[in-house]
């Protein structure tokens, strides 16, 4: 049995609920949500990793199904429920799909770079291919290969530009010191994919929904994301400067276009 970890941090300032993130891959930790961590200035903040890596069986995958319900299960127990829900790229799926669960009280979810419908996948895997260099190349067939969680690491530490518009070399860096779980990635990629049904569910959901995304995202183009953002009743913005990760290549930005947002929702 797996469990997700939930690292708390407190507001310094006078907070204005709890703002849970949840980082992408799926298996990325969520060390890989730097940039964000200037929103503590007005909330209490839950960085979660949806599946600890030292509580999975050597050679097991784990299920999307069983990444949402380690989520679920932590937030149902946190104190406050007045939730802010923050996914990055996957983890706005898992975010989003936590967030249509009827035992939260959820006030607003915020996705950032994230690809719902199919055709936001299949513009994913062009871009992909488009793009590959000749490092990300061997990186991917290394990891097809063997599956461990070091080529899993060195894989997406290969993208470069994919995921990064200025900090490459930082954004690598980042990567490749992360705990991440390769277990999570093989066992939910799949599944993941397959959640364009959220955003019907979404369009009529009571919350608030932000949809962020970097103007210079190579990975996942404004265009794609623009779209998904309107099939699921968002309010979108775009960051300058900034691609995938956008919180790390234009962490102002990105903080100050989520305050800007809940600010207009009342929710600060």
């Amino acid at each position: 049995m797996t469990s997700a970890t939930f690292k708390h941090i407190k507001c310094t300032g006078t907070s204005s609920g709890t703002a849970v993130l949840i980082p992408g891959g799926p298996g990325l930790s969520s060390s890989t949500l730097r940039g964000f961590d200037a929103l503590a200035e007005n909330f209490d903040l839950v960085l979660v990793d949806p599946v600890n890596p030292r509580t999975v069986s050597q050679g097991r995958s784990v299920s999307y199904n069983e990444l949402k319900k380690n989520v679920l299960e932590g937030l149902v127990s946190l104190p406050s429920r007045r939730l802010i829900l923050l996914g990055h790229s996957f983890g706005g799926i898992l975010a989003a799909d936590v967030a249509l669960n009827s035992t939260l009280s959820v006030s607003a979810l915020v996705c950032v770079a994230t690809p719902f419908s199919a055709e936001s996948f299949s513009v994913i895997g062009r871009a992909y291919q488009e793009h590959m260099t000749d490092d990300l190349k061997l990186a991917s067939e290394r990891f097809n290969r063997d599956g461990t969680s070091d080529s899993f690491r060195n894989w997406l530490a290969s993208y470069g530009k994919l995921y990064f518009a200025r900090e490459i070399e930082a954004g690598t860096e980042l990567i490749l010191r992360d705990d991440l779980c390769v277990e999570a990635f093989l066992g939910a990629r799949s599944e993941s994919a397959m959640k364009g049904q959220l955003l019907d569910d979404l369009k009529t959901s009571p919350f608030a929904k932000l949809f962020i995304a970097g103007e210079l995202d190579m990975l996942f183009p404004l265009a794609s994301a623009k779209s998904d953002a309107e099939k699921g009743g968002f309010d979108f913005s775009s960051i300058q400067k900034a691609g995938h990760f956008c919180a790390l290549d234009n962490p102002m930005a990105t903080v100050l276009t989520i305050k800007n947002f809940l600010l207009q929702r009342g929710l600060m």
